[in-house]
């Protein structure tokens, strides 16, 4: 699966490609499409013009007009949720994308998309693409004004900038899910660079952790878990958990019981369901920062605390 750099992933696949362009996407900017496509191509391109999409910008009536330039042939199905981008329907990107800047582009207000490239598509695959065209309406100039004359009828919308609802941040608190998975920062590494030995949980184990903190695993063990080091330290989870530690230390039970105390998981995990995450919790402690911390084991229960 691709997702980064998706508009030139698109680009590369369809300026080289052969016979048809087929491009299945309900919002398409006008800009973008001429930008991946060659200029001299046969492509078919089905989309949505949906009135609420017109109304409110998500979809542009100015798409025909960049059709009829390069004599690309445009359908509209307003039933359209699907994204796909082939060549010739012998293969394909399918995903989430739509041919837009904020679905194609790498930057902080981005949309997170992904796409996946088919090699070869079936014969069924074929067949279902062509019964959406079928079933689409072909945009002729006839029908092209019919969708003007309606617009130029409508009444702007004006709609609330593209921001996140605000929220108490208390309502966004911690849940489990941001507990180290791995059994140690140093297993997380030789499992992301082919650990062979693999127990059954590992490799989710690490795709977890390597998310929720994000380093590079391309370099030496000794400087992923110095940069492991800065990005666990700095979550506000772990950060909140830090302040408990003290000389005396919290003994596993007390952890545990921490975690789901602090934590907005529902339903709320039973403690046995916290004994895994707990162990990997309290060993990436002193794993991270020796100096620091240690755990110690006066009887059966281990105790994380700060050394003297």
């Amino acid at each position: 699966m691709n997702y980064r750099e998706l508009g030139v992933v698109l680009q590369d696949y369809l300026r080289n490609g052969k016979g048809i362009r087929y491009i299945v996407c309900p919002f398409i900017n006008s800009e973008i499409v001429t930008d991946l496509l060659p200029p001299q191509c046969d492509a078919i391109i089905i989309t949505s013009w949906r009135k609420d999409h017109l109304r409110t910008g998500i979809s542009s009536l100015d798409l025909y007009d960049v059709c009829r330039e390069h004599n690309w042939t445009l359908f509209v199905n307003d039933r359209l949720h699907m994204k796909l981008y082939s060549n010739n329907l012998d293969s394909a990107w399918v995903g989430s994308a739509n041919l837009t800047k904020r679905a194609l582009s790498d930057d902080e207000r981005s949309n997170h998309e992904l796409l996946a490239f088919i090699e070869e598509m079936t014969t069924d695959d074929g067949i279902m693409i062509h019964q959406i065209q079928a079933e689409a309406t072909l945009v002729t100039d006839d029908v092209f004004q019919q969708y003007k004359q309606w617009f130029d009828e409508q009444q702007p919308v004006v709609l609330p900038p593209p921001e996140s609802v605000e929220i108490d941040a208390r309502e966004s608190a911690f849940h489990t899910s941001q507990l180290p998975h791995s059994d140690s920062p140093q297993r997380l590494w030789d499992v992301a660079n082919g650990a062979t030995d693999l127990r059954e949980y590992e490799q989710a184990a690490m795709e977890h952790d390597l998310g929720l903190y994000p380093v590079l695993t391309n370099q030496t063990s000794d400087e992923f878990i110095d940069n492991m080091n800065a990005v666990f330290f700095e979550h506000p989870f772990i950060k909140a958990f830090a302040d408990e530690i003290t000389t005396d230390g919290i003994r596993f039970g007390g952890v545990k019981q921490w975690i789901k105390k602090n934590c907005t998981d529902v339903p709320v995990p039973h403690a046995r369901e916290l004994t895994f995450p707990t162990q990997a919790l309290i060993r990436w402690f002193p794993a991270l920062e020796p100096e620091e911390y240690e755990i110690y084991q006066p009887n059966v229960s281990e105790i994380l605390r700060r050394k003297n």
